[in-house]
């Protein structure tokens, strides 16, 4: 498996981690997320927060590697 293969399924599984069930499956339109953001009412955790940018430079090195590397 190469290296970029691999950095971009773990920061996809490490993002998926972050999120909880009924975060998945909710119902809730993106404005309406949107606004409860805006607002001050996320349901965000602390671990989510720590692991929304580690999954996000995860997958970035990923895409990096495999655009770059011959």
């Amino acid at each position: 498996m190469k290296l970029s293969t691999l950095l971009i399924c773990l920061g996809g599984l490490l993002s998926a981690t972050g999120l909880g069930w009924s975060q998945m499956w909710s119902r809730r339109s993106i404005k309406q997320v949107y606004l409860e953001v805006k607002a001050g009412r996320g349901r965000v955790g602390l671990y989510a927060m720590i692991v929304a940018p580690v999954s996000l430079a995860l997958i970035i090195a990923g895409l990096y590697l495999a655009f770059t590397w011959r």
